[in-house]
């Protein structure tokens, strides 16, 4: 059976009626494509025609759909950049739905008209509604674990699921616009929130601060880049929508969160994989394997100071500690990695400690990564009674020509819903550290690394 592909243009807002907890929406559509219907006599199918319909999706990414929309189809004035007094543009969102089950979902955030009238549309993935949020975030909070030289650890699940929910308060019910995090947090994430803390970037800040952003701007750049910084490439989100049952167009938005240790065992989250296989000989179209280093260092060098005397007689020296790894120098050569204990007198010692727990982490976080970028046929299309290549779902791809045989992530994919033999799917990031295989020669050095969430100096006189 063929898989049918739909697309709506859709106005999002609050259910009427039932038990609602304000976290659901209700999703009014109107059809513009149906593959269905255009393999049919359907008398009126060039209204449901659209032309090179296609859907981006990656992780930590808010991925994006584009079409060009003629202007004989049924949908062509209802997303007018103002029609009946609203914008069509943000306000109206495009529903796609594959063999009747709601698959991605987004808003339009650029309509360009050509020489012919055809309307080009751009639509961003719902990742991107955080944005449109934002909230406070006392760090103290989130703290977990500090020590005698002011070193804190944060607890990674705990802002997630707090950054991650919408609050459900705002007036019109965020016009559809709630997300929430896909788990709460219960005693299965603060447990592992207890082991988690460990191998999260820590800081020497002012556990104190208060800061406000975008929601989107904490779960990026405080979140993914910088309590898992020590996770680039094994920790990834996204998001997903399901119909709550009260009604097949009610529905709620979640965050999803993955976690991967460096082995490739899931550690968090949920990523099922898919029954089919990708076999060079069988499905197996085209083939590009990426190797790269990641957050590679060698040698630590760490700074701080002390202070002895009192009052007026007070002195501040400043002290430097290095230390490094022989096997990893002998692998990828000198490479440094600075960090500083600022704002606090520290001593010998205490930078030593330091010392010592960076370079126990600092093989593990070394790490060769292998990205996969392929093309193959989803038998699906094929006829073949199975599951289909899947958007964050792993799949096990052997090519024995490329040395690969493993079970990788799909991290992104690029489909075409009127031309499937033109997907490609990509996948990885499969992480191996250095002290699992020897380096190769392709590599890239990652951007430079601090012990604090902000890179700071601190310059004294004695």
């Amino acid at each position: 059976m063929a898989t049918r592909w739909t697309v709506y243009l859709a106005s999002l807002g609050t259910p009427v009626g039932g038990d609602h907890d304000g976290s659901e929406y209700l999703e009014r559509h109107s059809m513009i494509y149906d593959t269905s219907a255009l393999d049919s006599d359907y008398s009126d199918k060039d209204n449901l025609i659209i032309y090179d319909p296609v859907l981006t999706r990656e992780a930590n990414e808010a991925g994006s759909f584009e079409c060009d929309i003629p202007p004989y189809n049924t949908g062509y004035d209802e997303f007018d950049t103002f029609k009946d007094n609203v914008s069509g543009i943000l306000k109206t969102y495009v529903a796609i739905y594959r063999d009747g089950n709601p698959y991605w979902q987004g808003r339009i955030t650029e309509v360009t008209k050509d020489f012919n009238n055809n309307k080009h549309i751009y639509a961003e993935g719902d990742l991107a509604l955080y944005n449109d949020f934002q909230c406070k975030i006392t760090w103290a909070d989130f703290e977990g674990y500090s020590d005698d030289n002011g070193r804190v650890m944060y607890l990674p699940l705990k802002f997630f699921t707090t950054v991650a929910q919408v609050p459900t308060n705002i007036p019109y019910g965020a016009e559809g616009k709630v997300t929430s995090p896909a788990f709460t947090y219960g005693i299965d994430a603060q447990l592992s929130d207890a082991l988690l803390m460990f191998s999260t970037n820590t800081s020497t800040d002012n556990t104190g601060d208060v800061v406000y952003m975008s929601r989107w701007e904490a779960l990026k750049d405080h979140f993914l880049d910088g309590l898992m910084d020590t996770y680039q490439d094994r920790a990834f989100i996204y998001t997903s929508r399901y119909q709550t049952g009260t009604s097949s167009l009610v529905f709620k938005r979640q965050l999803n969160l993955l976690l991967f240790g460096t082995d490739g065992t899931l550690i968090w989250g949920e990523s099922p994989e898919t029954k089919q296989t990708v076999e060079f000989g069988k499905n197996l179209l085209d083939m590009n394997v990426k190797y790269s280093s990641e957050d590679v260092a060698t040698a630590i060098h760490a700074y701080g100071y002390t202070t002895k005397g009192w009052w007026i007689f007070e002195k501040t020296t400043p002290i430097e500690r290095v230390d490094y790894n022989l096997d990893l120098i002998a692998q990828y050569g000198w490479i440094e990695k600075t960090i500083s204990i600022d704002g606090q007198s520290s001593t010998i010692e205490q930078l030593t400690e330091i010392v010592d727990n960076e370079l126990s982490q600092m093989v593990s976080n070394t790490s060769i990564v292998t990205e996969i970028e392929i093309k193959a046929v989803d038998l699906v299309y094929a006829g073949e009674a199975t599951d289909h290549l899947e958007f964050m779902k792993r799949t096990h791809i052997v090519s024995e020509p490329h040395g690969i045989d493993g079970v990788y992530l799909c991290t992104r994919s690029v489909e075409h819903l009127d031309d499937p033999a033109s997907n490609e799917y990509s996948f990885g990031k499969t992480t191996h550290t250095a002290s699992q295989r020897k380096a190769i020669s392709d590599r890239k050095t990652a951007k430079s690394y601090d012990i604090s969430r902000t890179t700071k100096s601190y310059v004294v006189d004695s």
